[in-house]
């Protein structure tokens, strides 16, 4: 096979994983302060039904709400939105519902109440190049210290 062959090999497949809908998922994110706490239960990461395959154990598990106030809430939902403005990423704090295709962060709790204790925050894996919706991925918000602007800047680049 000739060096011009396996160039026009190449570029075939970049063209067809180009057009290909990488960004199939769905473009909201929704921050969830678990207001009033959020039940977890394991099984298929699915965040319409409150189910993800990172509890350690079947559950049901509760997350406690994010503990640092209004104000805290406020300004890291400001800061995620700005941090993700380049990308046509809909940031929103209010439940989607279930007729939309989006991933949820669930924003609360310690690792502890899932089973990972060790962690200041975890996702599902999923390979770089695939689209996925309706994951939730944890931020365990209450297991981080500071106030103010350094405590929010730290969840909101967490």
């Amino acid at each position: 096979m000739t060096r011009l062959s396996m160039l026009w090999i190449v570029a075939a497949l970049v063209g067809a994983v180009a057009t290909t809908p990488a960004h199939a998922a769905g473009n909201v994110l929704y921050l969830n302060r678990c207001a009033g706490d959020c039940v977890v239960t394991q099984g298929a990461d699915d965040a319409r039904a409150n189910t993800s395959s990172i509890p350690t154990e079947p559950g049901p598990h509760t997350l406690t709400e994010f503990a640092w106030g209004d104000a805290q809430w406020a300004a890291l939902v400001t800061c995620v939105r700005e941090v993700y403005s380049p990308y046509d990423i809909e940031v929103t704090d209010v439940d989607p519902g279930i007729n939309v295709q989006y991933n949820e962060q669930m924003v609360a709790g310690l690792g502890g109440q899932l089973g990972r204790s060790d962690a200041g925050g975890i996702s599902p894996g999923v390979l770089c190049n695939m689209a996925v919706n309706n994951t939730i991925t944890f931020t365990f918000a209450n297991g981080y210290g500071g106030s103010g602007k350094q405590q929010v800047d730290t969840l909101c680049y967490v």
